[in-house]
């Protein structure tokens, strides 16, 4: 389940995205909502899969955004299309 938290920009939000970007943003420990910190499994995102690297729930560094929740936004889109397109004739 996706914490409820207040955070100074959500990664989901297109705008706060954009602002994070421009001003090099670095999260604040803790601050994903996705980020779940259990042993093994740090995101909620790809939680079946075992995690080497444990981000600490930062989902911006230096205002990028971090990979789990960039396939999530752009890979399922593209994968979406791509059905789509391979069904016409």
């Amino acid at each position: 389940m996706i914490k409820n938290i207040n955070i100074r920009y959500h990664p989901l939000i297109p705008e706060h995205r954009i602002q994070a970007l421009l001003l090099g943003y670095d999260s604040e420990q803790d601050e994903c909502p996705f980020y779940t910190g259990t042993e093994r499994h740090f995101c909620l995102l790809d939680y079946y899969s075992i995690q080497v690297e444990n981000c600490w729930g930062r989902c911006f560094d230096g205002g990028f955004c971090c990979e789990q929740i960039n396939a999530l936004l752009f890979n399922s889109d593209s994968e979406q299309n791509a059905e789509s397109n391979s069904d016409s004739p």
